[in-house]
Formats: structure tokens, C-alpha cells, sequence
């Protein structure tokens, strides 16, 4: 995602910000974030996808297991994507109001 197209509509204000220091607010909004999202994608896969796929291998075989399981590391991985980008923009967000004031 570019997040100094969603920062710049989304705050006006910084729309004639220099773009080194709009990358800069990504950079630390990405950094500040980094252990607390790994954690999740972690956590999500292991509470998401094990019970997932158990159900799927247990009900299924054949061609219709793998297609299954193939869709669901693909909705899993869908699903923290979207949580991702959710603690970056909240923290971009976080940022911005601190270094606007």
C-alpha cells in the first residue's frame, strides 16, 4: 500500500510536506510497529489456519483438500494483510497529530 498517497489525502494539512519526510513517518510508523505486527501475523496464523485446515483434512481429501487449503492460506493471509496496514495507518495517524502540533 502507499501510505503517503492514503497520509496525504487523508491529512490535508500535509499535503506540501517534503516527501523524505513523509517516507520518514512511514519509516517509523513501520518500525515502531514491526514486533507488535510479526506478533500477530503469528498468532493469526497459528489461532486461524491450524484449526482451519485441521477441519479441512479431517472432512476433505483428495483435490477438493488441497483447493480448500489453498484458499484459506489465502484468506488467512488476506485477513493480516488487512490487519497490518489497520496498525500502521493507526500509528501514522498517531504520528502525524504529534508532529503537527
Amino acid at each position: 500500500m502507499d501510505y503517503s498517497i492514503w497520509l496525504k489525502k487523508n491529512y490535508p494539512k500535509i499535503v506540501d510536506t517534503p516527501f523524505e519526510i513523509v517516507c520518514s513517518y512511514i519509516n517509523e510508523a513501520k518500525t515502531e510497529t514491526k514486533l507488535f505486527r510479526e506478533f500477530v501475523k503469528a498468532v493469526g496464523a497459528i489461532c486461524l489456519l491450524l484449526p482451519l485446515n485441521l477441519y479441512i483434512y479431517l472432512a476433505y481429501s483428495g483435490f477438493i483438500y488441497w483447493l480448500l487449503t489453498i484458499t484459506s492460506f489465502a484468506m488467512v493471509d488476506f485477513v493480516l494483510l488487512y490487519v497490518d496496514q489497520k496498525v500502521i495507518k493507526n500509528r501514522l495517524k498517531k504520528i502525524v497529530n504529534l508532529k503537527s502540533n
